[in-house]
């Protein structure tokens, strides 16, 4: 097993948000490589970290697309930039936001950012 195929150990005091970012990031690099029973079985992990979240899991963003997109949200980069940044176009990015916003049951970016925050999807 290489080293990278774990993610790093938490604390009992360490947030949510940390936890699941850290699996969130390592299932991109996963679904990258192809590997997508790991990819399954990160986003499982986010699931148990957060057990007490008012969203359902199958409500939240979950293709890679999406969350790939949500930590450049609470930036302050146009979807044009970060479409330049993704190697995408604008109106991919613009359909990945769109599907976001519906997942969360919001209307806006803040509010995308907010209830991504509040379930553990984003750090504070």
């Amino acid at each position: 097993m290489e080293a990278a195929s774990t993610p790093p150990p938490e604390t009992p005091r360490s947030p949510p948000w940390l936890a699941c970012r850290s699996r969130l990031q390592l299932a991109q690099v996963r679904w990258v490589r192809g590997d997508r029973s790991s990819v399954r079985q990160l986003l499982r992990e986010i699931d148990d970290v957060l057990p007490g979240r008012a969203k359902s899991p199958a409500d939240v963003p979950r293709s890679p697309a999406e969350l790939r997109l949500l930590p450049y949200l609470p930036t302050h980069l146009r979807l044009a930039d970060i479409a330049q940044r993704l190697h995408l176009c604008r109106n991919t990015v613009a359909s990945e936001v769109s599907a976001i916003y519906r997942k969360l049951g919001v209307s806006s970016r803040g509010q995308a950012v907010d209830r991504a925050t509040v379930i553990g999807l984003l750090g504070p």
